[in-house]
C-alpha cells in the first residue's frame, strides 16, 4: 500500500480546531483542564501542519508519476532535482514545459510545410556532374606506357583479349 494511497480521505479543517475549543471552554471551566485541551489543541495544530506539508509531497510526487511516456527527460529532471517543490511550483513548471513543447511542436510543423515542395541539391551531386561535364568537353588522355601480357606500347592490359 503506498503513501498516497494511506492518506487518501484524510482532512482536518481549521474551523475544526476553533469550535471543539469554544465547546470545551463552555463544558469545562476550571483552569488547569482548560490549560491540558489547549496543550492538546496545540500539538494536534502542529501535527496538522505537518500532515499538510506530508499531503503537498506526496501529492507533487504523485503528479510527477503520473505524466506522460512522452515527458521522459522532464520527469527524470524533476525526479533527481535536490530541492523539494512545493504544488503550485510543479504546476507553474509544467504549464511551462508544456508550452515549450507546444512551441517546438509548431515550429517541427512549419518547417516541414514550409519545405514540403523545396528540392535542394545535394552539394556531393553537384561535384560529381561537374567532374562528368569537364570530362565530357576534353579528350580521355591516351595510355603511354606498355602492356604487361603483350608488351606493347598504348596498350593496357585490361583491353588486352588473347
Amino acid at each position: 500500500m503506498s503513501r498516497v494511497a494511506s492518506l487518501e480521505g484524510v482532512e482536518v479543517t481549521r474551523g475544526h480546531h476553533f469550535k471543539i475549543l469554544m465547546a470545551f471552554e463552555a463544558i469545562l471551566p476550571t483552569q488547569a483542564v482548560h490549560g491540558t485541551v489547549l496543550d492538546h489543541m496545540f500539538v494536534q495544530q502542529k501535527c496538522y501542519e505537518e500532515l499538510q506539508v506530508i499531503i503537498h509531497d506526496l501529492l507533487a510526487e504523485a503528479i510527477i508519476e503520473k505524466l506522460p511516456p512522452t515527458w521522459k527527460d522532464f520527469k527524470n529532471y524533476l525526479k533527481h532535482k535536490r530541492k523539494e517543490m512545493t504544488v503550485e511550483d510543479l504546476s507553474v513548471r509544467l504549464r511551462i514545459e508544456k508550452d515549450n513543447k507546444a512551441i517546438k511542436r509548431r515550429s517541427k510543423r512549419n518547417s516541414t510545410i514550409n519545405g514540403a515542395h523545396i528540392v535542394e541539391d545535394d552539394q556531393n551531386n553537384f561535384k560529381k556532374r561537374k567532374k562528368v561535364e569537364q570530362g565530357s568537353n576534353q579528350p580521355k588522355k591516351k595510355f603511354k606506357g606498355k602492356c604487361f601480357n603483350c608488351g606493347k606500347i598504348r596498350h593496357k592490359s585490361t583491353d588486352f583479349r588473347p
